[in-house]
């Protein structure tokens, strides 16, 4: 029997990509998700799919879901697909380490993984420098903070997913030009935060598995777009062969973390040559399906070594191309719209050795999942907006149930 692997966050490309690196390696594919329609449910690398609250909203009720599904002891491995969902894991891993292999380090490793903190510390002693940072609790020292480094500054949350109220709240890195922005951005990512220098230059990735404090999986590739465009994530990329000597200090670096599995750590090459380490990723990440197919299939490795198999370790090839399909049109009509229309017509052109985020044309379910899914974030975006400006907003949410499988 082929070994069973439960996939988290399957409404997530990064999910998608590695329940379809997984079907690839011969392993079946439960999915996980809690937002509908999910690609990965509509993709033909899933072989079970489940609906669980979000968690979010309610960790312990999405981990008892968990808990429901590997209990039934026919899985061999759970992949987070999130930091939220490896957050709610992680905490609660004695209700999941009996029934499944998570593979996890302990709680407190996971938890300064997490923290954007601990890469400043770590990043130095890897040889990888990191873009000037001032810790802020408050608005205040947020503008000193931007006064000293210049605007444009990143304004980073402490962690991708932290605690407020009661609830995990995720945030992202904002970039700010003003004080305007610089105002709004604090108001969303917590406290403390970060205020970061904006670093000119290049922004590469390598992402890949760590176990046993050796690479055994590594891919690195090179940002050619992002999305948004000023400060964003990969929307087209192309794997590269890493530089010399910077596999070495990556893998110095997650061993300063303590960390064991896959991961992504996302780096600026400045004009003078030397790389700066600006985030890191202890798990999936977006442009993983590139890894996949440029020869590194990073989830089927990180499996393999977890069920003893000792795989031999990969590299990713050079020279193959990524894009994620609606991030990449936005960019291209962003540089239109700011008068950029050669730069903006070219994203649009057709390119060769190229791997699609959700396109497939063995799999089409996922592209048009997340078309639809865009479509309805769209129109609930556009009743909020309507609401708040004609009726207040008022009642409360049912709670989803702890467990649904999809038929």
């Amino acid at each position: 029997m082929p070994d069973r692997v439960v996939v988290t966050d399957v409404q997530d490309r990064a999910a998608l990509g590695a329940c379809r690196s997984l079907s690839s390696a011969g392993f079946l594919v439960a999915g996980v998700a809690s937002q509908h329609p999910a690609p990965g449910h509509w993709s033909r690398s899933c072989s079970e799919r489940f609906s669980l609250v979000d968690p979010r909203v309610d960790p312990g009720q999405y981990v008892e879901g968990l808990e429901s599904i590997v209990s039934r002891g026919r899985y061999e491995v759970l992949v987070p697909g999130s930091d939220t969902s490896l957050l709610a894991a992680s905490e609660r891993r004695a209700s999941l380490e009996g029934h499944v292999r998570l593979g996890l380090p302990p709680d407190d490793v996971v938890r300064q993984a997490l923290d954007k903190r601990t890469l400043l510390a770590v990043a130095a002693e890897a040889g990888l420098a990191c873009p000037e940072t001032v810790v802020c609790s408050n608005r205040r020292m947020a503008v000193e903070a931007a006064r000293e480094l210049g605007f444009p500054v990143i304004v980073k949350p402490r962690s991708t997913v932290f605690h407020d109220r009661g609830e995990l709240v995720q945030a992202g890195s904002l970039r700010a030009d003003d004080h305007n922005s610089l105002e709004r951005s604090v108001r969303v990512v917590g406290r403390p935060f970060l205020v970061q220098r904006a670093e000119a230059g290049d922004q590469y990735s390598v992402g890949g598995v760590i176990a046993e404090g050796k690479l055994i999986a590594t891919a690195a590739s090179r940002y050619i777009r992002t999305w948004p465009v000023t400060a964003g994530r990969a929307a087209f990329s192309e794997t590269v062969t890493p530089p010399n000597g910077l596999a070495d200090r990556v893998e110095h670096l997650l061993r300063g973390l303590s960390w064991q599995g896959m991961f992504e750590l996302e780096l600026i090459l400045r004009p003078d040559g030397m790389f700066a380490a600006i985030d890191i990723n202890p798990r999936l990440y977006g442009s993983i399906v590139l890894a996949d197919s440029a020869g590194a299939p990073i989830p089927a490795v990180w499996c393999d070594w977890l069920l003893g198999r000792k795989p031999a370790a990969v590299t990713a090839r050079s020279g193959l191309r990524y894009r994620w399909e609606d991030a990449d049109a936005r960019h291209g009509l962003w540089q239109i719209r700011h008068g950029h229309v050669g730069r903006g017509l070219r994203v649009f052109r057709p390119r060769r050795r190229v791997v699609h985020a959700h396109a497939r044309f063995t799999d089409p379910g996922p592209l048009l999942a997340r078309f639809i899914l865009l479509a309805r974030k769209r129109l609930g975006d556009s009743e909020r907006r309507f609401t708040r400006a004609s009726v207040p907003a008022v009642g409360g949410s049912e709670a989803s149930p702890p467990l649904v499988k999809d038929t």
